[in-house]
């Protein structure tokens, strides 16, 4: 039987037990807050080497499909219905910029104020594009103002001369021709078709009307004064050089308040969308009629077709049916475009790699052991200003005898030097 303990002798190994207990308790914060301090620093450093590392020299290549393409200014050329109100007064909308709405759906409401409440400035620019549209009459007065000029330089010599006016005179008369050929009606006729105007003319200061749409379609709070006369009907008669030129703001249709008469919103209708696309006249040959083609929009790919080409001064002009309304871009008349010209599968090498060894175009890679080695390439096509596509593995060439060599080549998944300026064959990178 064990020894009894006295009182105090209790008290004191109690302390001891506490004690200790409390030192064990301590040296497990103490590691604790150790392996945060630790665990912190670790990340603050990792943070200033990411932001501080010198950029990596190496570039992986990925073996991919790459649409190659072609920029062009472009003109959307829609049917759209430019809604105006018969009632000075604020339009208040309903329906969201860019919603789908069918025909007499209820689109808003309109608060009639007094005209005379109305400052005299406002101008919505709902017939600034007249000066677009070429007049059959100044086509025809074009076309035999060249024609004299052509038979007068025949006439002293200048063949050269008369060459060049002979294909803008033969330009000329095909616009007159297809335009004579449309069945559809005069363009400055077909302006007054393109407004519609609600409202109610017997309407007192401070009714409410609700405002209803006139066609189904796409709605557009804003307009650009060109729904009228920018028209696929139109085309012909469309000065394109002007307009591929010409900066066309959008203006926010129906802001408080209106008066008699002014826009308040837009209908686009969904069923007639085509781009007319700015190309050299030299490049006609490319377009056939009805091939497809896809077209690079804000991002958006869709497809399209060859309508027709034609020439608008010194520029051609090549128009495509859009398969499919583009949501994007319901409110925009002019943008940038892409045109895929064709898909071709390589691997996108940087312009900047490139290196030239005797002729034949390379780039660096390395060894095993990290030594620098030069390895040819063979171009399969231009992807854009910085960057080309080539063959993957290998490549044919006919070497000195006349003879097909099967030269290799990079690999998809290979690093390549980016910036091979200052560097040579046989030199070591740093790991």
């Amino acid at each position: 039987m064990p020894p009894k303990l006295k009182p105090n002798q209790a008290s004191t190994t109690k302390t001891k037990a506490r004690q200790k207990n409390k030192s064990s308790v301590n040296w497990k914060k103490f590691m604790n807050r150790l392996v945060m301090v630790v665990l912190l620093l670790f990340a603050v450093g990792y943070g200033v080497y990411l932001v501080f590392k010198p950029p990596t020299d190496m570039f992986q290549l990925r073996f991919t499909t790459i649409p190659l393409t072609t920029e062009h200014a472009a003109v959307l050329l829609r049917d759209e219905m430019v809604v105006t109100t018969s009632n000075p007064g604020v339009f208040k909308p309903t329906a969201k910029d860019g919603q789908r709405v069918k025909r007499n759906d209820i689109v808003g409401v309109l608060e009639v104020v007094d005209g005379a409440e109305i400052p005299d400035h406002v101008d919505m620019p709902l017939k600034g594009s007249k000066g677009l549209l070429v007049d059959e009459d100044v086509l025809k007065g074009e076309a035999q103002a060249i024609y004299q000029a052509m038979v007068d330089a025949l006439r002293r010599g200048r063949y050269s001369e008369a060459e060049n006016m002979k294909r803008e005179l033969e330009f000329k008369l095909e616009r007159l021709s297809r335009l004579q050929a449309e069945t559809s009606e005069n363009a400055f006729y077909l302006q007054a078709k393109k407004v519609a105007q609600v409202g109610d003319v017997s309407a007192t200061v401070g009714s409410q009307l609700a405002i209803s749409s006139v066609e189904a379609g796409t709605i557009s709070l804003s307009v650009d004064g060109f729904e009228e006369s920018v028209t696929f009907d139109n085309r012909y008669q469309i000065d394109f050089v002007q307009l591929f030129d010409k900066d066309i703001p959008l203006v926010t249709a129906g802001e408080a308040p209106v008066a008699f008469n002014e826009p308040i919103f837009k209908i686009i209708t969904q069923d007639r969308w085509y781009l007319a696309c700015q190309i050299a006249q030299k490049d006609f040959d490319l377009y056939d009629k009805e091939s497809k083609i896809d077209i690079l929009i804000n991002g958006e790919r869709v497809e399209g077709r060859v309508q027709e080409t034609f020439a608008s001064g010194s520029m051609g002009v090549l128009i495509l049916r859009i398969q499919q309304p583009i949501a994007q871009v319901y409110a925009l008349r002019s943008t940038r475009v892409s045109l895929v010209s064709e898909e071709v599968e390589g691997l996108v090498i940087p312009k900047g790699a490139i290196v030239d060894r005797g002729g034949q175009k390379g780039v660096f890679t390395t060894d095993q052991e990290g030594r620098i080695v030069f390895k040819p390439i063979h171009l399969i096509a231009e992807k854009d200003d910085q960057s080309i596509v080539v063959h993957e593995g290998h490549f044919t060439r006919v070497d000195n005898d006349g003879k097909l060599q099967q030269v290799p080549t990079v690999q998809h998944g290979e690093k390549i030097l980016k910036n091979p300026t200052g560097k040579k064959e046989g030199d070591k990178l740093a790991p």
